[in-house]
């Protein structure tokens, strides 16, 4: 009998006919996958030297993601460290041609000479061609040409109208929409009125295909309104079109077109108000026939954010596999472009092909590992060997493990609450019910199923017990522990739509639960609304689901309250850090976000920190009563950078438990597998100056849900924050 052998190599796939498979001795097995792993981890070095410092132009050319898989495609045929080495060479000469990789032991050759013009990589952070990010990349003595946009992300067309004929009815806005190049075309529709801020509906599906596609959006309009703003915008990057916009208003049943100057841009531009800063307006005749408004972002330059390059001869490096490597970090920049020139042009790769095949999971960990590797900000506070964490992936991958769970278990590795493993298009959905930690439980805290209560204990998970349970999905997820239990009902009761999970509740009964799209009833049964003065004048304020405009026009009543709760138990609506400006008495002007200046590879420290914050000044009207921020694990991010204002000024009462630890920009990217990668970008501090990183926001009055106040559908920890704005003056606060 003949058995197939397959043999990978840079033309294609071989196959080899052979007698028969050998058996292998354990030992020959053991050393077979040992040097599997051995060339695996030497390309994820040497790939991640020369993407992320090597400033040559070719390196730059390439699409280095291709290049991972290609690279990892070549090695599976190579058998020792000599051919290892040739192997890798040829991956180098049209990429890095002043690299040199040896045998260990062999003389090391000399670096090629480097001119007075040099060039190299400048990384304040790790930017990825977005200038809507705070973090870039640069060449020194080059610039970056990039798609640009306004810090907002949006470039719009608008036209302002006069309220009073249409208050008290309903309007509608349509148009025809069609975008390309990456772009998204929404519309919307906003009333402003003195009563209640300004009113803004946007499209829910905005349109990102060629063809044109009818959209509308539809708004009420206050009876006091005194304008209406309607329009469209292209989001962030790309272009769109619009065409043939009209208003309508509802008279009963019916809709009665009103008359809009110029909706179909038959006379340009005229009547329509633009916001051109980053963003190209133009009436031009449309694919369709007839003029149409195009919008399109701008291309605009990043240069290097600092001076600071790579001292000379910090370029040899360890690969592994017996092998070394010169990776120069800085290069002679020529008239014509970086020396040396490379013998031989840049090859033509080939996609990186099926998410699944080996080469690619393999690669996918090679970017996602050294991304982390040259500028994940918190390895002096994590306690990892990352060096190991790369010889599990690589060896968990080699062994087949799914591609989702080793970046899982990569990412967790960090520690870090933004880290997160997502499939870029993943259908995703819930079960029915809510579960949290209470008393070291996992309780129902909410259900829309008939035999599951609140307050129900869950003892087992799919006939497996939940400690045991827990402990698997926990260590897939990352962060602070505080973080992982917050969000314990998030990684248990979500997956894929369809899919079914059994619950085994205390006493035994099971109920089985499919992953859908309905959502469980609320946790409690009596919580204020989202802004409510309660009856001795005590205000509750929900940052996470309040917008700033319903806030703001009632600022002077809750400046003049005894006292006012702010709900910070999750996430806040944009722009909510603003009631900041309302409880300083001066101006906050601390740093406590840090970018590092970055020149060196392998986590080496940055050549400089640059730092900056909020620089809130104080405004009115002053909120003087007793105020409380109520706070837990799953306050994140945006939360904690209000938090830990409120802290560093002694501001407020923090009411409940330490928040998740967890903040700065996030600078996600994507994988070849398929799958997108949260990270946070930054360095957080407290304050003080003291780690913020995995400790969080500490609580002055700590507080906590109990098993019977869920049961009986009570808010402890608003009760708490409560009880804390309505002491007398001058109790204590324990």
């Amino acid at each position: 009998m003949s058995l197939s052998v397959i043999l990978l190599n840079s033309a294609a796939v071989q196959a080899q006919e052979v007698e028969e498979m050998p058996q292998r001795t354990p030992a020959e097995a053991t050393q077979l996958d040992d040097w599997a792993l051995q060339r695996a981890r030497a390309w994820v070095k040497l790939y991640g030297y020369v993407r992320w410092f090597h400033p040559s132009d070719q390196a730059s050319a390439v699409d280095m993601d291709a290049w991972a898989c290609h690279g990892m495609s070549r090695i599976q045929s190579v058998q020792d460290p000599a051919a290892l080495r040739d192997m890798l060479a040829g991956l180098l000469a049209p990429v890095a041609p002043s690299a040199q990789i040896w045998l260990d032991g062999d003389p090391v050759p000399s670096a090629v000479a480097t001119g007075e013009e040099v060039t190299a990589w400048q990384h304040y952070g790790w930017g990825q061609g977005s200038i809507s990010s705070p973090y870039r990349s640069v060449r020194h003595g080059r610039t970056l040409e990039i798609p640009g946009y306004t810090p907002r992300g949006y470039g719009a067309f608008q036209r302002r109208l006069e309220a009073a004929p249409f208050r008290g009815r309903t309007l509608r806005l349509r148009a025809s929409l069609r975008a390309s190049h990456g772009g998204r075309a929404n519309l919307w529709i906003q009333t402003e009125a003195p009563s209640g801020g300004a009113l803004d509906s946007t499209c829910e599906d905005p349109v990102g295909a060629a063809e044109w596609t009818a959209r509308s959006v539809e708004v009420t309009v206050a009876g006091d309104a005194h304008a209406v703003v309607l329009g469209g915008y292209l989001q962030e990057a790309g272009e769109a079109w619009f065409d043939g916009v009209e208003l309508e208003i509802r008279r009963g049943d019916s809709w009665t077109r009103v008359a809009l100057e110029n909706g179909d841009f038959e006379r340009r531009l005229r009547g329509w108000e633009l916001d051109t800063e980053g963003y190209r307006y133009a009436a031009e005749r449309s694919p369709t026939g007839g003029r149409a408004l195009r919008i399109r972002n701008t291309t605009v330059t990043q240069s290097p954010s600092f001076e600071s390059l790579p001292a000379p001869g910090r370029d040899r490096y360890s690969l592994g596999a017996g092998l070394s490597a010169r990776v120069p970090l800085a290069v002679t920049d020529g008239p014509d472009g970086t020396l040396p020139a490379p013998a031989i042009e840049l090859p033509t790769l080939p996609g990186c092909g099926e998410s699944d095949a080996l080469e690619v999971r393999l690669a996918s960990v090679a970017i996602a590992w050294n991304v982390f590797q040259h500028f994940y900000p918190y390895f002096d506070v994590v306690e990892v060997d990352w060096e190991a964490v790369l010889d599990r992936a690589l060896s968990a991958t080699l062994a087949g493990e799914p591609l989702e769970r080793t970046l899982q278990r990569l990412v967790a590795a960090l520690a870090d609450g933004h880290g997160l493993v997502s499939a870029v298009e993943s259908d995703r959905g819930r079960l029915p019910i809510a579960l949290g930690w209470v008393e070291a439980q996992l309780v129902v805290l909410s259900s829309g199923v008939e035999g599951v209560g609140r307050g129900d204990l869950v003892t087992a998970i799919d006939g497996r017990q939940v400690a045991e349970v827990w402990a698997e999905l926990s260590a897939l997820r990352s962060g602070s522990t505080q973080w992982k239990d917050a969000i314990a009902s998030e990684t248990l009761v979500w997956g894929t739509t369809g899919d079914t999970r059994t619950l085994t509740l205390d006493g035994g009964s099971s109920v089985s639960l499919s992953f859908g799209a309905e959502a469980p009833p609320p946790t409690y049964e009596r919580a204020p609304i989202e802004i409510e003065r309660l009856e001795d004048g005590v205000f509750y304020v929900d940052l996470n689901s309040v917008p700033w405009s319903e806030i703001e026009p009632r600022l002077p009543e809750i400046a003049a309250a005894p006292g006012v709760v702010f709900d910070l138990r999750a996430y806040p609506k944009p722009g909510n850090h603003a009631v900041l400006a309302h409880l300083l008495t001066e101006e906050d002007g601390t740093d406590w976000m840090f970018i590092p200046e970055i020149v060196y590879p392998d986590h080496h420290s940055p050549v400089a920190w640059r730092g900056f914050g909020w620089n809130t000044k104080p405004a009115t009207p002053h909120i003087g009563g007793e105020v409380a921020f109520l706070t837990s694990g799953r306050a994140i991010s945006y939360a904690e950078a209000v938090l830990g204002c409120v802290a560093g000024h002694g501001l407020a009462e923090l009411v409940g438990g330490a928040s998740a630890g967890a903040n700065g920009n996030i600078n996600p990217f994507k994988v070849p597998g398929g799958y997108r990668i949260n990270w946070t970008g930054m360095r957080v501090l407290k304050h003080d100056g003291g780690q913020h990183h995995l400790i969080g926001v500490l609580p002055t009055v700590p507080a906590a849900p109990t098993l019977e106040g869920i049961r009986a559908g009570r808010d402890e920890v608003l009760e708490r924050g409560l009880e804390v704005v309505r002491r007398p003056a001058g109790l204590s606060k324990s």
